[in-house]
């Protein structure tokens, strides 16, 4: 063999060995696991003991995609402030649970990322794509993705009501939606009760808690009188004739109240647990009616009904969504992972959870709200869900405009004055509207 063919056939097999290499090399990159993304999420506590569901449904995610995802549950009140004081500081959560008031006090700083590809991705899979999606536009652009839908109705003891000697009948229409505020106050009276016999009325027909917090107490009664906090165009609007005659029937109250509720902060006040309490209303969601009242409290015997119907003439009910958005500070090297952990909770495993292990409405398309029927066979949820389906069409949905929460802060602290006496409802309306059109301008 002369010397030039010798030098051919080393050049081949060079050239095979750099192929094989470049093969081997480009074998191993693709077929060696690669470092874990890890995320961040800031849950809110949609259930009690949310913890255990959420670190299975996060871990069969990761096993999914190998994306590790840690998270916080952040308490509903606390959620907003802890969000602008993450944005103030630059570092903050991946991806982050909010609820439409507390989507707009955020997004309105600029607190979190498009998500327009996902959104026209799923858009066509939603129940309702306008009411859970488009109502939250900013700008033309989509920053969050509805997961869940709640909503809130009423319920009543059904033994204290017999032992009041209320009749079926008029739990039957309770039942049914067609009872009104004159029933509601008959109610009241027939429900002050002296059930040990001291001469000291120990059960009340309803407690509205005085001091409370909540977005939705108050709120629910003006919805009944057919107000609103805002206009169209996110102007306060808590000096119109509907708020007034919500402030002013609350007032009314007060004589059918237990001692001391003008205190009380939490929405379910310890007299409905504890059987002392008739009515209950707000704070009224398939979670506690099907799950937690009949496991903690097994005496309790009550009945779902709706709120009764005021000025409007039709029962006025609350439904909203429950949203995930990808907040500012998630880097751009983790954002594809983000959307990912997003999407994961609008997959059919996704809304499965929601239904099964949360017992929460779902919002896409497909057989979620009969497998929610099913898990809550049985109990009062079945009731819960044939009443919102029947009103839902009509309920009332947070306005997604900023300063909700400081407003919402405002009408509670107004109300509460009313109660210790210290405003008329006029005085409180007037400066409700003044107070809320500062925060605005502030």
């Amino acid at each position: 063999m002369n010397k030039k063919s010798l030098t051919k056939i080393q050049a081949i097999i060079i050239v095979v060995i750099v192929i094989i290499a470049a093969i081997a090399g480009i074998s191993y990159y693709y077929l060696m696991p690669k470092p874990k993304i890890e995320l961040e999420l800031w849950f809110c506590p949609v259930k009690v003991g949310i913890e255990e569901d959420l670190t299975k449904l996060l871990s069969d995610f990761e096993k999914e995609t190998n994306i590790k995802v840690s998270y916080l549950v952040v308490p509903w009140a606390e959620l907003v402030d802890k969000l602008k004081a993450a944005l103030a500081a630059g570092k903050g959560p991946d991806v982050t649970m909010v609820t439409g008031d507390r989507y707009a006090s955020i997004q309105h700083l600029g607190g979190f990322l498009p998500l327009d590809d996902l959104a026209k991705e799923i858009r066509g899979d939603l129940i309702d794509p306008e009411g859970t999606l488009d109502f939250y536009v900013k700008g033309g652009h989509y920053y969050w993705i509805p997961f869940y839908g709640a909503s809130s109705l009423a319920v009543i003891n059904v033994d204290l009501f017999k032992e009041a000697g209320i009749p079926d009948e008029m739990i039957e229409k309770m039942a049914r939606g067609e009872w009104n505020l004159n029933d509601f106050l008959y109610l009241l009276d027939k429900l002050r009760l002296d059930r040990d016999k001291d001469g000291v009325i120990d059960t009340w027909g309803y407690v509205y808690p005085g001091n409370t917090r909540a977005t939705g107490v108050f709120l629910s009664w003006v919805h009944i009188f057919g107000g609103e906090v805002f206009d169209n165009n996110g102007n306060p609007i808590l000096d119109s004739p509907q708020v007034l005659e919500a402030v002013k029937f609350i007032a009314s109250l007060k004589p059918y109240m237990p001692p001391g509720f003008e205190s009380i902060t939490p929405e379910i006040s310890e007299y409905w647990p504890a059987g002392r309490q008739g009515i209950h209303i707000y704070a009224t969601t398939l979670p506690y009616v099907s799950d937690l009242w009949p496991k903690n409290y097994p005496n309790l015997h009550f009945k779902v009904v709706t709120p009764p119907i005021g000025p409007t003439g039709k029962v006025e009910i609350w439904w909203e969504p429950g949203g995930l958005a990808m907040f500012k500070t998630c880097p751009p090297e983790k954002q594809d992972a983000a959307k990912k952990l997003i999407k994961y909770f609008v997959s059919p495993k996704g809304q499965e959870w929601i239904v099964k292990s949360v017992k929460r409405e779902p919002v896409m398309k497909g057989p979620y709200y009969d497998m929610l029927r099913e898990v809550v066979k049985g109990t009062a949820g079945e009731d819960f869900l044939d009443l919102i389906l029947k009103f839902r069409a009509n309920a009332h949905r947070p306005k997604p405009f900023p300063y909700h929460a400081a407003i919402t802060a405002i009408y509670n602290e107004e109300m509460h004055l009313v109660l210790i006496g210290e405003k008329t409802p006029e005085q409180a309306v007037k400066d409700m509207q003044k107070r809320a059109l500062e925060a605005v301008k502030g």
